[in-house]
């Protein structure tokens, strides 16, 4: 039987979770190698411009994509008791179907509301004009870059096509 610990994260310390190390892209590059339904038939298109996968998605749908369960929804309550919309960045909470009273912290999509006139860029609560600019490089360099699988609203800096396995610069 494996135990789980878990506790709270200063804020600026919960480390870099958009980049992954060496070790993980090499495992990542083994699995793909071996399965096909990330190849470029089953990408979904990128969102028309101006529309970005945070602001598309509600924080109750990008819960159960989180959790696979239609049921799961955003946790407002323990939002709340973590530090609020402004913290949403670091960490989003969603029920758990199948365990009362039970939420998980999840990473939110990319420009998904945090607080009033601002939005998540890179785990961070920044102003939606301030960062304007930013958000917009970031959109265009994404789309360029990452495909989106239909099974799940995860990013990979992987890109995958017919011919092999290449890392996203």
């Amino acid at each position: 039987m494996s135990a789980v610990l878990m506790t709270p994260v200063k804020e600026g310390r919960q480390g870099n979770p958009w980049k992954f190390s060496p070790c993980s892209i090499n495992a990542f590059k083994d699995y793909l190698r071996g399965v096909t339904c990330t190849r470029s038939k089953n990408v979904l298109p990128a969102p028309p411009d101006g529309q970005r996968s945070g602001e598309l998605l509600s924080k109750d749908s990008q819960c159960r994509l989180a959790q696979r369960d239609a049921r799961s929804s955003f946790c407002q309550s323990m939002q709340e008791l973590n530090g609020g919309m402004s913290r949403v960045c670091g960490g989003m909470y969603c029920k758990v179907p199948d365990k009362e009273n039970t939420c998980q912290s999840t990473l939110p999509q990319e420009f998904t509301s945090c607080d009033t006139n601002k939005w998540c860029v890179a785990g961070r609560c920044v102003s939606k004009n301030e960062d304007s600019a930013t958000s917009n490089a970031t959109t265009a360099k994404s789309r360029q870059q990452t495909p989106r699988k239909s099974s799940s609203p995860t990013f990979i800096p992987i890109v995958t096509t017919d011919s092999g396995i290449t890392e996203a610069t």
